[in-house]
């Protein structure tokens, strides 16, 4: 069983000084935001899975799949914190390369995709082409994990953060749900995050 596991966008300029780098990765360790959520993904996993973890920040999720038995490649766009990651997480079973998922390629086919806290990066002129790849890249029956930030509006709209210079985009639920759908998709978990500012999904590419 194969994995891929995404925490950073398809396209989009963002890029953290030496100094911010280590402030996220240290962070992102003493707080592991997703044990709940990851410990959820993995109950619709097989044992001693392959994960391609993309986008794979300082490697903390990587290093609990790993953990659990299962081989990750983590690729992350950002230079600094992919040097932090391989320091960090010295285990047999995880390697680490620098790449957008725009400009990733590989002839495997994975069967599961971990993607947290990047969606919501994606514009929303990119969003399907970025569910397309994850698709064609995943076994049929494989399972696929996206968060996205909740609109406080009726309609989708995307705003600049004001921290990286990055573009933050809010969906509507049924934007969220609806773009997996389409492409294949199947809704096995939904979940909105506490105040519903964010949202979570697992869901099932379909068996043709």
């Amino acid at each position: 069983m194969i994995i891929l596991l995404i925490t950073n966008p398809i396209t989009m300029s963002f890029y953290f000084s030496k100094k911010n780098a280590q402030n996220f990765v240290k962070e992102s360790y003493q707080k592991m935001y997703n044990i709940a959520s990851l410990k959820n993904f993995s109950k619709h996993l097989l044992k001693k899975s392959f994960i391609l973890d993309l986008g794979c920040g300082g490697g903390q999720d990587s290093l609990i799949f790993a953990q659990q038995g299962h081989t990750v490649t983590g690729i992350d766009i950002t230079s600094e914190v992919i040097r932090l990651a391989k320091k960090k997480v010295n285990h047999p079973k995880v390697t680490f390369k620098k790449s957008s998922f725009e400009k990733f390629s590989t002839s495997k086919k994975f069967d599961g995709i971990w993607c947290a806290k990047v969606f919501h990066f994606i514009p929303l002129e990119d969003q399907n082409a970025f569910i397309k790849k994850v698709y064609k890249i995943l076994k049929p029956g494989g399972v696929f994990y996206l968060t996205s930030k909740t609109t406080d509006k009726r309609i989708d709209y995307e705003l600049n953060d004001g921290e990286y210079g990055t573009t933050r985009k809010r969906l509507t639920r049924k934007t969220f749900e609806s773009i997996l759908r389409k492409n294949g998709f199947q809704i096995m978990y939904f979940k909105y995050w506490n105040k519903k500012v964010g949202m979570e999904i697992i869901a099932k590419k379909n068996i043709v």
